[in-house]
């Protein structure tokens, strides 16, 4: 059900409101709606230029909203937070290819014999992600959400690097080897940091987003990690 809704402005007014009055240079979107429940399996998610939060998110803010309550930016509030950047990323994408660049990522054509394996990847609304590889030590690896084929549940998925072979011809191509679990890739989370949503670089710029926020809320830095000093300093200049 591709249904959504125009969050209601006092409601939205207030949140932004709310997360402007800490004076965090961090970038907020205001165009703010919230999906039907069967819409992106219930998640919060961008389309375009607006916000979609998720039904259950909605639920959620209108009850600190009701209450004035400013925790909001502890939960829906670091959600908004986190979407934002994500609008930010799609009329912006060329910019922040020069940051994830910087993180070791290149831009592919095609990656060869990997249709099949792409078809088990979960579809992310904000980003388009087939083309992106992740290059450390001399190796490639594409890395994602992907269903289990053999039972495939939209809530269920697994987060794999798939290794990735550069040939003398400079074709990227997949050679069948087993794909890794992300966990245990350690060169990935010793330059990333442990983040939630940790499985592309889109999704790893917006928690950064959160982290930043939070950073300035608490006023002090939390979060290390060398892809998250990378980030802030390429922040400044590129983000406002």
């Amino acid at each position: 059900n591709f249904v959504y809704y125009k969050a209601d402005n006092n409601i939205v007014d207030w949140a932004i409101n709310t997360l402007k009055s800490y004076d965090c240079n961090v970038y907020l979107h205001n165009n703010i709606y919230y999906g039907h429940p069967d819409l992106e399996f219930n998640y919060s998610h961008t389309m375009d230029n607006y916000i979609i939060l998720s039904s259950d998110d909605y639920k959620l803010l209108k009850r600190y909203y009701d209450d004035k309550n400013d925790n909001v930016i502890f939960s829906v509030g670091l959600t908004i937070v986190h979407e934002s950047l994500h609008v930010h990323q799609r009329y912006n994408y060329e910019r922040y290819k020069e940051l994830y660049k910087m993180w070791g990522y290149i831009f592919v054509d095609k990656i060869y014999n990997f249709k099949n394996i792409l078809s088990t990847k979960r579809q992310n609304p904000d980003a388009n992600d087939n083309d992106v590889l992740w290059y450390n030590n001399n190796k490639y690896y594409f890395i994602n959400c992907f269903f289990d084929p053999k039972n495939i549940d939209a809530r269920v998925v697994h987060k794999y690097a798939y290794p990735i072979i550069k040939d003398t011809k400079g074709t990227f191509v997949y050679k069948n080897e087993e794909p890794i679990r992300l966990h245990n890739l350690n060169s990935y989370y010793n330059f990333f940091g442990s983040v939630g949503n940790d499985y592309t670089p889109n999704e790893i710029c917006a928690e950064y987003n959160e982290k930043l926020y939070m950073d300035c809320v608490n006023k002090q830095q939390l979060f290390f990690s060398p892809a998250y000093t990378i980030f802030k300093n390429w922040y400044k200049s590129n983000v406002f």
